[in-house]
């Protein structure tokens, strides 16, 4: 059995939101396979820089309001201003926490996860014929490529494909390419626990 993950198992599992994960990576083992394609590490840490981006926006932001109010002694802003730093901790806190629970997160998926990397094919299938053509979806259908090249080579096993990026690998686009290569696809992991322990 091959199980397919793609980026937003990593992101899930370093923000809380994937609270599943460590029992689908507790059932792989040499008759469960778990493949990720190596360009989601990548964009992984595409992800956090966007999120550091957000949150020190956020922080700088709060620091100019907080720094206006305490400029103005006219005004009774200390439960304001109290606030507003509260705020500014815990976005600076959360933003201390991005790199450590991203690496955790990699960590415990490249541990037992195989790494597939995406062909020269791939690539040019991605750039001239994409499966997923809306705009912004190209690392996403190069992920999917990626998948579906490797699934071709193991015909004759079971193969199920994760993703809670249902706007695009949910698609019928991305269903019927996973569907023709023999790839039932679950947005949510305790559904795909549910199969794979059905297997068995």
């Amino acid at each position: 059995m091959l199980v397919y993950i793609e980026t937003n198992f990593i992101l899930g599992i370093s923000t809380g939101r994937e609270v599943n994960a460590n029992q689908l990576l507790s059932r792989i083992n040499a008759e469960r396979r778990l493949i990720i394609p190596s360009i989601c590490s990548l964009e992984a840490l595409i992800a956090l820089e966007g999120q550091q981006k957000q949150l020190s926006n956020l922080i700088e932001s709060l620091d100019m309001v907080i720094s206006q109010l305490e400029r103005n002694p006219q005004q009774n802003t200390s439960n304001e201003i109290t606030a507003l730093i509260a705020s500014r901790n815990a976005a600076n806190n959360l933003s201390n926490q991005l790199k450590p629970n991203l690496s955790s997160a990699i960590g415990n998926v490249f541990r037992v996860a195989e790494v597939i990397t995406p062909s020269t094919n791939s690539i040019q299938k991605t750039l001239n014929n994409p499966i997923l053509i809306r705009d912004k979806a190209m690392r996403d259908s190069l992920i999917l490529e990626c998948i579906l090249e490797h699934a071709n080579t193991q015909l004759d096993t079971q193969k199920a494909f994760l993703s809670s990026n249902i706007k695009e690998f949910g698609s019928q686009e991305a269903r019927f390419a996973l569907r023709t290569y023999g790839i039932i696809y679950f947005s949510d992991t305790t559904k795909l626990i549910n199969w794979i322990d059905s297997q068995s």
